[in-house]
């Protein structure tokens, strides 16, 4: 390609010494070094005879033409390297900065970085920042180098060569056992045949498997053939892939040229397992539909047709909304999921089992089931105020044996009031001195937390006039835990003030199963 617009004058015998003093000119330094133009090499024999003015004309460029290249390092096809530097010759000073930006150099992996220097204006070297690995690279110098004058290089140059003398990539043949085998030993070697001896080095970061197990290796074959051994047995029923990537080298560096994955399954059971049965404590689970009266507190329990692979099967199920559960097998062929905490109360929950599940031999399901269900067993319902109401007492007794009043206060059902009949006082101590407190009688549906109750249950003035107060003093449970008594102690409004307050209970009060109220209850009572 440099050879094309060289010209060779008719008297070029008639100048020698013209013809010594313009190749030291041009590759002062530059020797011992291969030109990619043979010709050039030459000049010095094919002028003699002839005037220096002349040979200069035909070497030197005519003013105003267009800059190109004359030698350049490596040349195309080169095998190996001499040297780290590479190198450019022009016929004209050139624009650095342009030739510069117009030189490239592409590795098997890409660009290659490095460092430019010059001799002169027509000479420009450029040292690649590490060492070249072996492969194809490619030397290219665009159209947009320009020369001094402005004018761009007359045609782009590209040289392809190999730093290496050997660049031929090894190949992967084949494997032992096959890509697809099945039936495979659970104590099986692995043999990967290479076309040509591949190093050690390369091969321990070159061989992936998933799922990973762990394994020692060797080489056979003078190094062409590598023996994975597993340190642990294999898996029954385990599908393996092995991956053998493109970083495994030959003793010259160069890469695989086919990387390549292998699969093969240990052992020769493909029976599809299948899921016999799902139940939550003693209901049975239908796939797809959703079942009610399911406990918070029950366990499911999920029965197969034969035991299973218990890390993938556990990792392939999951309850909605989540719940941490804790996992464990009766048998190999039955799990069963106990939560840490209760679950929520009158919550849907769905219960599934994805198709990753797989058996010992590595067998899934065909495709993956829902078990919806619903918390709202008896014990999984929350509690709700039944009835309220004041007790009928006299001062200064007691309350033991003291009657409620019946229906003193209307029904929950109807609007939230009350009157309090004051009249009926209890003494809440046998000091000197009248310790005043109304008594009220609160029926649950379920039984209750005494420490839930003194927690949520206050009163709340809502209308006070004259000083009045009411508030909590005691609770207390009656012959069930659903029936409590609230003795509140109670100081008088003034005689013309007719204070409301509100008994309130906050979703905090909880029965004994840890279901809270469902909503805030209140009741105003005025005097």
């Amino acid at each position: 390609m440099a050879q094309r617009g060289i010209r060779y004058p008719d008297n070029a015998r008639n100048c020698p010494r013209a013809a010594s003093g313009l190749m030291k000119a041009l590759f002062d330094g530059l020797a011992p070094v291969q030109f990619a133009v043979g010709p050039i090499l030459m000049v010095a024999v094919l002028f003699s005879g002839c005037k220096e003015e002349r040979m200069l004309e035909s070497i030197l460029p005519v003013s105003g033409t267009a800059p190109r290249i004359i030698a350049a390092y490596p040349p195309d096809g080169q095998k190996g390297l001499q040297g780290k530097a590479l190198w450019v010759l022009f016929n004209q000073p050139m624009d650095r900065s342009q030739c510069e930006r117009a030189f490239s150099i592409t590795g098997p992996r890409g660009d290659i970085q490095g460092a430019f220097s010059w001799k002169g204006d027509i000479r420009m070297e450029f040292l690649p920042r590490g060492e070249l690995e072996a492969g194809k690279h490619l030397m290219r110098v665009a159209t947009s180098a320009e020369g001094k004058d402005g004018l761009d290089l007359r045609e782009e140059y590209r040289s392809h060569f190999y730093p290496s003398r050997d660049h031929k990539q090894p190949s992967f043949l084949n494997s032992e056992p096959s890509d697809g085998s099945q039936g495979v030993s659970e104590n099986a070697d692995l043999r990967l045949h290479f076309s040509e001896a591949v190093t050690m080095g390369s091969l321990r970061n070159g061989i992936r498997t998933s799922p990973t197990f762990r394994f020692s290796l060797e080489r056979e074959n003078q190094g062409a053939t590598a023996v994975v051994q597993p340190i642990d047995s294999l898996i029954q029923g385990q599908t393996y892939d092995v991956t053998v990537k493109d970083t495994i080298q030959d003793s010259d560096g160069n890469h695989l040229a086919n990387p390549d994955e292998i699969s093969f399954r240990v052992g020769s059971d493909f029976e599809i397992p299948e899921v016999l049965s799902v139940s939550a404590g003693e209901r049975t689970l239908p796939e797809g539909l959703t079942t009610s009266g399911v406990s918070k507190h029950d366990s499911l329990t999920i029965q197969f047709s034969e035991p299973m692979a218990r890390d993938v099967t556990e990792s392939a199920i999951s309850l909605s909304p989540a719940s941490l559960s804790r996992k464990s097998w009766s048998h190999p062929d039955q799990l069963t999921l106990e939560p840490e905490a209760p679950l929520q109360s009158q919550i849907q929950y769905r219960l599934t089992i994805a198709n990753d599940i797989q058996d010992l031999a590595g067998n899934r399901i065909i495709d993956a089931e829902e078990y919806p269900f619903i918390t709202d067993a008896s014990d999984s319902r929350p509690p709700a105020v039944e009835v309220l109401q004041q007790v009928a007492v006299d001062l200064p007794g007691g309350i033991d044996g003291a009657q409620p009043v019946s229906d003193y206060f209307p029904d929950p059902e109807l609007p939230d009031y009350g009157i309090v009949d004051t009249a009926h006082q209890a003494d809440l101590n046998d000091e000197p001195g009248l310790s005043r407190a109304l008594v009220f009688r609160i029926l649950f549906s379920r039984d209750m937390s005494l420490t839930s109750l003194y927690e949520s249950l206050t009163f709340i003035p809502i209308i006070d006039a004259g000083g009045s107060d009411l508030e909590v003093h005691t609770i207390r449970f009656l012959q069930n835990q659903n029936e409590v008594l609230v003795l509140a102690s109670w100081t008088p409004a003034g005689s013309e003030s007719s204070p409301v307050f509100a008994l309130e209970i906050s979703t905090e009060a909880a029965d004994t199963d840890g279901n809270h109220l469902e909503s805030q209850f209140r009741r105003f009572l005025s005097f």
